[in-house]
Order: structure tokens, then C-alpha cells, then sequence
């Protein structure tokens, strides 16, 4: 008797791990059909996956996803809304179904469930990002950008808070926190279009920033804007107008690095910094300064700087894509 027991829960066994099997299989080729831009052949397969293992996280979270990219937002909400409560929901979860309210305009739900989601995932750079896009489209922007902060504070790897502060600031003419984020979010994010518009507003901060008198009219709040504010402007200049080329950019920018690895690298020490060190002792820094401003500044120029230091360009290129920009927690000073 406890032979044939045995010998039936090993068939029930059997069968449920070749369901799981297929039902992996099926989820792989959903996802390839989702790359190739497949969204309708994609969620075919993906429900006959979600049939065989209705439990698996990920493939419930693609599927939501799949409805998105195909407008078919009720789907969406009704797969998505779910997840949200479920014990190994995560942040995407919340970021999928806030794409699906914003998409049919309802800002009650996504407001909610954006302050539901900072309760679950206080540490979630994703879930104050979209909270801020949602309240800058109603055209908050002071308090955009409080969410902007709290997730650069809380989640420092997470680049989309740095572009949109970044921004903000921008409008805000307030370039001693473009130039800082801004130079966080192209580390961070390095090659996609966002990073070129962020070097172009990098460009604006510093040309502001440079300007004989500056420091005068630069707004600084806090003890870390002001440490900012006089390494950054800590250019010998005179009443005499000049040209802010690319050479004088990266004279200031080192005298700038100078000055903080001697005065204030103890009390701020940054991520930043230790970079910028890391590029001087390899002999690439003005390979960096170029990649940063080069193109915004002259594009033509910048062509020739890189044939004429070929070697230097290549060598730069490689480090920035054999590392990874991670910046530790606790390096956050903009507070009084």
C-alpha cells in the first residue's frame, strides 16, 4: 500500500515540475517576443505560461507591462493591482500600475498609491521619481522636487531623481545643483539622450557659474551649497571680461578638485571627488572634462580633440564602460 502512495505522489511530482519546466520555457519565449516589439504573439504565450503557474511574480508584472505597451489599460490595472498587495510585491509593481493611472488620467488612485508604495519601499528611487513626474504634469513643482530630493537621499543609484532635478534646476537657474546632479546623472546614466541634454545644462551651470562676480548672486541655502559654491568659483578672476572656453572650464574644474581634496574632502567626502581622483591618476581626466563638455561646446573641436588624442579618448572610453558609478548612502548634504 505505501508503495503505490509513493509511487502516485512521485507521478503527481513529475507532472508538476514538467509544468513548472514548460511554463518556463513559454515565459523565456514571451520575453524575446516582448523585445523584438511581438506585444500581441507575447501575451498570447504569456497566458498560456501565467495557466500552468499563476504564482510567478515576474511573469504576472510582464504581463501587466504587456498591456501597457498595447494601450489596453483595464488589463493592465486588473492584473497589476493585485501585485501591489502581495508579500513578495516589489517597487516595479508600483511603477507599472502608477503608469496605468496616469495613463487613463487618474490622479486620486496614482497619488495614493505612490504614498502607499514610499510606506512598502521607503528606499525606492523609482517610486519618488514617478511620484514627482506625476506632481510636476499638475504643475507642482515645489513639490516635484521634494520627491526628486528624497529619492536621490534615499536611493543615491537610482538616476532618474538626478535628471529631474537636474532640470528643475535648470529652470530655476540655481547651477550650483545642475552642475552637482548633473554630473551624478551622466555617471550614472552615460549613454542615452537624456545624458546629452544633462551636458548641456552642466555647460549652462558652469558658464553661469564662472562669470566675474558669481558667487555674489549664487544661491546657497545650505553649508554644502556654500563648500560648493567656493570651489566651483574659486577661479582667479578679474573685472575683465573673458571667454569661457573649454580650457578655462577644465582650469577651474581642477582648481576645484584641488581645493576640495584639501579643505573639504574630511567633512563632504564624495563619490564624485574620488572619481575625478581616480581619472587624474589614470591620466584620463581631460579625456572625461572633453566627453562632458566637448560636443556642447563645439562639436567640431571636439572631432579634432578626439583624432588628435586618439589614444587618450580610447582609453577613456574603456574605463567608463568596464566600471560601474555606485555611490554609497550617507553622501547627501543639501540640509541646513
Amino acid at each position: 500500500m505505501n508503495k503505490i502512495v509513493f509511487f502516485c505522489f512521485a507521478i503527481i511530482c513529475s507532472n508538476t515540475i514538467m509544468a513548472q519546466q514548460d511554463a518556463k520555457q513559454l515565459y523565456e519565449s514571451a520575453k524575446i517576443l516582448l523585445r523584438q516589439g511581438e506585444y500581441e504573439t507575447a501575451t498570447t504565450v504569456l497566458l498560456k505560461a501565467i495557466k500552468q503557474d499563476s504564482v510567478q511574480l515576474d511573469m504576472q508584472k510582464d504581463l501587466a507591462y504587456l498591456y501597457l505597451l498595447q494601450n489596453n489599460y483595464t488589463s493592465a490595472i486588473q492584473i497589476a493591482r493585485p501585485l501591489i498587495d502581495r508579500n513578495d510585491a516589489d517597487a516595479q509593481c508600483f511603477q507599472i500600475l502608477g503608469m496605468a493611472y496616469k495613463a487613463i488620467g487618474n490622479i486620486a488612485e496614482c497619488t495614493t498609491l505612490y504614498k502607499y508604495g514610499m510606506l512598502k519601499f521607503p528606499q525606492s528611487g523609482v517610486i519618488y521619481n514617478d511620484f514627482g513626474e506625476l506632481l510636476a504634469k499638475q504643475n507642482q513643482l515645489d513639490q516635484a522636487i521634494q520627491q526628486w530630493e528624497k529619492g536621490i537621499e534615499l536611493d543615491p543609484n537610482f538616476s532618474g531623481n538626478y535628471y529631474h532635478a537636474s532640470m528643475y534646476y535648470s529652470i530655476n537657474r540655481q547651477w550650483l545643483r545642475v552642475a552637482f546632479y548633473g554630473e551624478y546623472f551622466i555617471n550614472l546614466e552615460s549613454f542615452t539622450a537624456r545624458t546629452e541634454a544633462v551636458k548641456n545644462k552642466i555647460l549652462n551651470a558652469y558658464q553661469a557659474l564662472l562669470v566675474p562676480g558669481a558667487i555674489t548672486n549664487v544661491l546657497a541655502p545650505t553649508s554644502f551649497d556654500k563648500a560648493l559654491a567656493l570651489a566651483i568659483c574659486n577661479y582667479p578672476q578679474d573685472s575683465k571680461p573673458f571667454s569661457i572656453t573649454i580650457d578655462t572650464i577644465l582650469l577651474a574644474r581642477t582648481r576645484m578638485l584641488n581645493h576640495w581634496n584639501k579643505e573639504l574632502a574630511v567633512q563632504f567626502p564624495l563619490r564624485l571627488i574620488d572619481h575625478m581622483n581616480q581619472l587624474v591618476s589614470e591620466g584620463i581626466f581631460e579625456a572625461y572634462h572633453q566627453w562632458i563638455f566637448g560636443n556642447a561646446i563645439n562639436p567640431a573641436k571636439f572631432q579634432q580633440w578626439q583624432s588628435t588624442n586618439a589614444s587618450k579618448a580610447k582609453e577613456f572610453q574603456l574605463f567608463q564602460q568596464s566600471r560601474v558609478f555606485k555611490l554609497p548612502q550617507l553622501q547627501y548634504y543639501f540640509v541646513n
